[in-house]
């Protein structure tokens, strides 16, 4: 990654679906490399995780099982935005690919 830690604000998590691909990648590559390889990425977005959110029929579907899956990538979901705050800061420092589903 040269140095970046580029952050991906998605507007909801099934918009993710495009970027499989290189979500897989960036989670395959951490993992078989055992770290040694900085992925340092980290994906932000409402993950349908609270049922008032209001995201309509299109958007409310659960994003977390095609993620969940895939090795190397870490996932969490925030109780409130002040953890999702803490969870965000803590995903930019780390080395490698993190995936952040937003209250």
């Amino acid at each position: 990654m040269n140095g970046y830690r580029p952050i991906v604000e998605l507007m909801n998590t099934n918009f993710g679906i495009f970027g499989m691909a290189e979500i897989s990648s960036a989670g395959n590559t951490y993992a078989t490399t055992g770290g040694q390889f900085d992925m340092p990425m980290t994906i932000v977005g409402a993950g349908g995780t609270a049922p008032n959110q209001a995201l309509g029929a299109e958007h409310s579907q659960p994003f977390h099982a095609y993620v969940m899956g895939i090795p190397g990538l870490k996932i969490c979901s925030a109780a409130s935005p002040d953890a999702a705050y803490g969870i965000t800061k803590s995903m930019i420092r780390d080395n490698g690919p993190c995936f952040l589903f937003a209250p």
